[in-house]
């Protein structure tokens, strides 16, 4: 049970998610602090610039433009869902990460 939970912990995806959802209610907290300011973009550059452990730059690349895609798809369902709910937004996120992990290739080409 105890190495269940330290792997559970340690996860990649896990630390991964928490960085994210951390960063994000970082820049909402400041969107809410300051309600006359454009800070949308502070939250999608949060969002962008976290980024997982990565040593490959193409491959990351790659990821990136596919997650973003995957990430453009589940925030418009949000949206259709209730915009301005943090619980949708926060689910949100968690469910594209999910999602990318799920279709991330498992193989590599070799040419």
């Amino acid at each position: 049970m105890k190495n269940v939970v330290k792997h559970i912990i340690t996860s990649p995806i896990i630390i991964y998610t928490f960085r994210c959802v951390l960063g994000f209610l970082a820049g909402y907290l400041l969107m809410l602090q300051f309600p006359k300011m454009e800070l949308f973009w502070t939250l999608l550059s949060i969002i962008l610039v976290i980024s997982p452990e990565g040593k490959d730059s193409q491959k990351l690349t790659l990821e990136r433009v596919r997650s973003n895609f995957i990430g453009s798809i589940v925030g418009l369902l949000c949206f259709l869902i209730h915009a301005t709910n943090i619980y949708v937004l926060l689910l949100g996120i968690v469910a594209t990460i999910v999602i990318c992990y799920l279709f991330k290739p498992t193989y590599i080409f070799i040419s």
